[in-house]
């Protein structure tokens, strides 16, 4: 019996020291997105706007084009030289979502082998007010997005790769952010499949992609929680499926809409 409980006592230990490395490790690869190297870059541009941005990832994630490509900084520079240019307001077929101070809309960024990288841009513009006073000493609502991002994705919970994070500040003050995030092929929100794209199938493949899809969720849910974060507003819109319609295919889920997650340290 005395062999048996310091066994479980020293696997008890072990394991604990193994997430204290564990979330080291993790909080180390977080702090690259913020500095220049192999995988980011940070930019100086025109206009008093600063940039980090994404040049590649060290492992490729299934769904994920962006992850399967290289940039480079000076391809970036050409991209956000007027990082506003991105937001065309005017062509409805690209704009998702406009209000007075913020802008979300589709864009695609021309490659070298002729095709495009479908992305989303959502641009903010802060109003006066006592929130535009208290981002002088907190990040602003884009940069938390990029952090949150790639810190979700060093942990494999599926999300929108970040590609670019850009902000102009006055006087200390923030003005104006976008954010720049790879577009999800055969995509919808949880809701729209459930609701509208399973209709199409037989009742046995409407249970195998509820049942499917559960798994996944189940997945994400556990490893969220596991990797120190949590979810305010774990909602069907703001769960994506990656799907094509085909039944045999298997539907992947990824988080979108990272202002409700927390970290916990």
């Amino acid at each position: 019996h005395h062999l048996h409980s310091e066994r479980r006592e020293l696997i008890r230990r072990i394991t604990r020291a193994t997430e204290i490395h564990a979330h080291a490790l993790y909080a180390k690869r977080d702090r690259r997105c913020l500095r220049s190297g192999l995988y980011f870059a940070r930019l100086k541009l025109i206009g008093g706007w600063r940039a980090h941005v994404y040049l590649e990832a060290k492992h490729p994630v299934p769904g994920s084009r962006a992850s399967e490509i290289s940039l480079t900084s000076q391809q970036w520079h050409d991209w956000l030289k007027q990082p506003t240019a991105l937001i065309d307001r005017h062509d409805a077929r690209r704009v998702i979502k406009i209000s007075s101070t913020a802008v979300i809309c589709r864009t695609a960024l021309p490659l070298p082998d002729g095709t495009g990288l479908e992305m989303v841009c959502k641009y903010t513009r802060e109003v006066p007010g006592i929130k535009l006073v208290q981002n002088i000493f907190r990040s602003s609502r884009a940069m938390l997005t990029w952090r949150r991002a790639h810190a979700l994705l060093q942990r494999q919970i599926p999300t929108a790769r970040a590609l670019a994070y850009a902000e102009r500040r006055w006087l200390g003050l923030p003005r104006e952010s976008l954010i720049v995030t790879e577009y999800i092929d055969n995509a919808r929100d949880l809701d729209t499949v459930l609701s509208l794209d399973i209709r199409g199938l037989t009742i046995p493949q409407q249970r195998r992609l509820k049942s499917q899809l559960t798994d996944a969720l189940v997945a994400v849910i556990k490893r969220l929680h596991a990797r120190g974060f949590s979810h305010r507003d774990f909602k069907a819109p703001n769960v994506i499926v990656q799907w094509n319609g085909q039944p045999e295919n298997v539907p992947r889920i990824f988080l979108v809409d990272l202002d409700g997650i927390r970290q916990h340290r």
